[in-house]
């Protein structure tokens, strides 16, 4: 049956007259009633927290009128299953703990008592106590299309926890050996860097080649230059380039002495001497 089915049928039982009267949502809530209770007949998921943005309600009121036409039309709301719960909330890895909890809850009930256990919010508290345990977020006001009764569903919740305390911090051990995560209270000590060495020490502390004997490697000393009395050392001599004994250096290139203006005219007598010895 689709939501306009269910709204037609709402008009023509006249359900709409009792919107907005003991505490219920007026009937600008009802396209969106109808819908909702369309989903949830073949088990799809609704925006109930978008549809109460837009209506600009709480929830209390929705939930009343969401009851009251699911009442005239005789329509039972759906009942939670932890599947559908772990679907809703992104929680799929916690069924198995969920339903082993029930399975401990409910062992010595009878078909009444579990019958009403599961209509009265059981499957939805014990669902929260196990995200409480394994510290799963879950956003509680979106619970509340699943709880009829808030009181009841409150006196479940702290009943669970009383009766299976033992298995709820097992769940809780279980996760924080599977994630690593650290327990409340302690800060988890940061790994100290270690560095690298440059070499491979020996057997007898020197750097060697990692065969445990020390390396015979030459290690070039740098010149110490301490600071004696405040003075500050002399800088290193240098050597001669030609540092040997057997290799003499080169003669220096003498340059042309440079006359003085008596030296220029002998010069030039001279010269004049030879030309006319020679004629």
């Amino acid at each position: 049956m689709k939501g306009a089915e269910l709204y037609r049928l709402v008009l023509n039982k006249h359900l709409q007259n009792e919107l907005g009267k003991k505490k219920r949502a007026d009937q600008t809530c009802l396209p969106y009633v109808c819908l909702e209770i369309a989903c949830g007949m073949h088990a799809e998921s609704f925006p109930r927290q978008q549809v109460l943005k837009i209506l600009k309600i709480t929830p209390e009121p929705y939930q009343a009128a969401l009851s009251h036409i699911r009442s005239g039309l005789k329509i039972a709301a759906p009942k939670p299953t932890f599947s559908m719960l772990a679907t809703k909330f992104g929680s799929t890895q916690i069924v198995p703990d969920c339903q082993r909890l029930y399975n401990l809850q409910t062992e010595t009930f009878n078909n009444g008592a579990k019958e009403e256990f599961d209509s009265g919010g059981g499957i939805v508290a014990i669902f929260v106590a196990v995200c409480e345990a394994s510290n799963t977020k879950v956003n509680k006001s979106q619970l509340s299309e699943f709880i009829s009764n808030e009181s009841k569903y409150q006196q479940l919740l702290e009943g669970i926890k009383s009766y299976c305390t033992e298995e709820l911090k097992t769940i809780a051990k279980s996760r924080i050996t599977a994630t690593g995560a650290t327990p409340k209270g302690r800060k988890q000590k940061r790994p100290q860097p270690v560095e690298e060495e440059d070499a491979e020490k020996g057997d007898d502390g020197e750097i060697g080649d990692g065969d445990g004997e020390g390396g015979t490697e030459e290690v070039e000393e740098k010149e110490e230059q301490p600071k004696r009395n405040g003075r500050t050392p002399k800088k290193p001599r240098v050597e001669a380039a030609y540092p040997s004994a057997n290799v003499s250096a080169p003669a220096p290139i003498m340059e042309e002495p440079v006359f003085s203006g008596i030296n220029r005219i002998v010069r030039a007598l001279l010269c004049l001497k030879l030309q006319l010895d020679v004629s």
